[in-house]
């Protein structure tokens, strides 16, 4: 054997190492992309876990305006139930002494009761700790109130209403579609404070998007340094290696599939013909050809080769090589009459065999 002298030792070896080492892809995707691609999931994690502990939306929602210049604030429909179904409203008056009172009614009833005043609206939320108004002025001339008018908190007009001296407050449940609204009247004073408060039973879960954002640039991240950084040329060899094992796999599939299909085609057009002899052998073993049926049994039968119908072969011969249309053809009177000398003969021929025996 060759001795491998010491320059070939040294190229082998750089070659080993050469081979041993990363190639520029792989440095790339494990000492780039992977760290980038790790510390985006930890921030999205981290984001996540603060969303569900320090930045936790609050159940407790508490919104307030300050009103002046008006008698009356009303709510629009779909404010009560605006941010949860379970809202408590609440008016102060400050240092006044007047009834306050809080009524709750149909749009309707209440737009009736507020013709001709001026009033301010509560149309929703300008953040979460300030409620948005609008006052409305009022249309045409004010009507003069007179003896035998209706006080507020005795109107019929109302489903609930509640009065307190300076100050107000009442619980109320509203559903979402039920169009019912909220009215306030200060009475003399003109000044106040309307706060709502709302419970939120279900919070808004900020945290999920971010864990699972998390979840998947760490799996980006995983894949970046294991099959991401493997060279092309390996993971293309791997591929064609699978794809040519399932294809030859189907391919020999295929080909026991169409060898069985052939075999059960020849078995089913396959035939064997009916020799003349075996039939004329069928006649004589009818019941009165003259000989008896034990002896046929149990004696062999000897085949004279010169009873062979040589000319009748032929002829068979011949009409399978004619077209289709050959086997149609008329017999004439004397292939009839040599044909029934011919079997008159061979049945002679029979009975003397037979006699002979």
């Amino acid at each position: 054997m060759k001795k491998q002298t010491s320059k070939e030792r040294k190229r082998d070896e750089r070659k080993s190492k050469s081979a041993a080492r990363p190639t520029r892809h792989a440095r790339i995707m494990r000492g780039v992309v992977t760290p980038i691609l790790g510390l985006l999931a930890v921030a999205c994690i981290g984001l996540g876990i603060m969303n569900a502990t320090y930045w936790k939306p609050s159940s407790q929602i508490a919104a307030s305006a300050a009103v002046k210049g008006t008698q009356y604030i009303v709510t629009d429909p779909g404010v009560l139930p605006l941010v949860d179904n379970q809202v408590t409203v609440s008016a102060d008056a400050g240092s006044s002494d007047g009834e306050v009172c809080l009524a709750l009614g149909s749009n309707k009833d209440v737009i009736g009761w507020l013709a001709r005043q001026p009033y301010v609206r509560v149309t929703g939320l300008n953040e979460w700790t300030t409620l948005a108004t609008t006052k409305v002025s009022a249309q045409g001339s004010a009507a003069d109130a007179g003896d035998d008018a209706v006080a507020f908190k005795d109107s019929d007009m109302w489903t609930s209403v509640t009065c307190g001296t300076g100050t107000v407050k009442a619980e109320t449940k509203v559903a979402s579609d039920s169009g019912t609204v909220a009215i306030i009247d200060l009475g003399k004073s003109s000044n106040a404070t309307v706060r709502m408060n709302w419970v939120r039973q279900t919070l808004p879960d900020f945290a999920m998007p971010f864990y699972f954002a998390g979840g998947l640039l760490a799996l980006l991240a995983v894949l970046a340094a294991s099959l991401f950084a493997m060279p092309p040329h390996k993971r293309r060899k791997r591929v064609v290696s699978g794809s040519a094992a399932e294809k030859q796999a189907e391919e020999v599939a295929v080909s026991q599939a169409v060898a069985g299909s052939v075999a059960s085609l020849k078995a089913a057009v396959s035939f064997k013909p009916k020799s003349k002899r075996r039939r004329h052998a069928a006649h004589r073993g009818k019941p009165g050809a003259g000989a008896p049926a034990k002896s046929e049994i149990s004696q062999p039968k000897v085949v004279d080769p010169g009873s062979r119908n040589l000319v009748a072969d032929q002829q068979n011969v011949q009409a399978m090589d004619q077209p289709g249309d050959s086997a149609t053809s008329v017999i004439t009177a004397s292939e009839l009459q040599t044909y029934f000398a011919r079997l008159s003969q061979e049945s002679d021929d029979d009975t003397k065999g037979s006699s002979n025996e």
